[in-house]
């Protein structure tokens, strides 16, 4: 799957799931069958560099990734994920990335993000739930013990982000496809954008201890603000070290 194409996928997972919030389990989060046991050998993880995709969204559904846009969006999300854990007495370290690992963390990134997307699919959403996966949560990015002792840690913590901002040209076809809806009883109205992030934490087995996403259309993930409530939500579960 290009690029493109896989993020025109995302883009209908993540949809399923705001539709879906409403009905969806009140627990948000994900945890492996030992997580307590495994979770408990966890001392040292790595924070990966924040994976944020911040596009613009035109008038006619036309995306365009601002890069300018995603590092100001990664820069927010690291920052509020190491205060909240900080604040749960789980220190993390990120990870620098040295012309060593550079292709190999592009590559384990990448696979995360199709992993993460199969999970939304099948734990979240509705439609597509696979009743086994949400009863037995075992996904796996397969074996990462060489590149843990490469980046000096015992665990990683991977997030990944994105979000569509609307045009001015955009933002007014919504408003139009309001006010036409009100006076005709058909409402045709194009998306708007939405922020999701989701983390997740791995082990050297590759295995997903625990995962978590949060999501809404009234989020920017340019504002520090909506980061923070948003980052607040994602981690409120995640227990407290000792």
């Amino acid at each position: 799957m290009n690029g493109e194409s896989w993020t025109k996928s995302l883009w209908i997972v993540i949809f399923l799931l705001v539709l879906c919030q409403a009905c969806a389990p009140t627990k948000t989060f994900r945890t492996n069958p030992q997580f307590d046991t495994r979770i408990a050998a966890v001392s040292k993880p790595g924070f990966l560099p924040v994976d944020a995709k911040v596009y613009e969204l035109g008038a006619g559904g036309i995306e365009e990734l601002q890069d300018e846009w995603s590092a100001e969006a990664a820069k927010h999300i690291q920052g509020s994920c190491t205060e909240c854990l900080g604040q749960k007495q789980r220190k993390v370290e990120p990870i620098v990335v040295s012309k060593e690992i550079e292709e190999e963390l592009e590559d384990i990134q990448a696979l995360y993000r199709a992993v993460s997307t199969s999970i939304l699919l099948h734990t979240y959403t509705e439609p597509n739930l696979f009743p086994e996966k949400l009863n037995s949560f075992d996904y796996t990015l397969g074996p990462i013990h060489d590149l843990l002792a490469k980046v000096n840690a015992d665990a990683l913590i991977f997030v990944y982000a994105q979000d569509e901002i609307s045009t001015a040209g955009r933002q007014a076809l919504m408003a139009t496809g309001v006010v036409l809806g009100a006076l005709t009883g058909v409402y045709v109205v194009p998306r708007g954008g939405v922020a999701v992030i989701s983390l997740a934490v791995v082990d050297s087995s590759g295995d997903i201890l625990w995962f978590n996403v949060q999501s809404g259309d009234q989020y920017d993930l340019r504002k520090p603000e909506d980061v923070k409530t948003l980052v607040t939500a994602l981690l409120a579960d995640f227990p407290a070290g000792r």
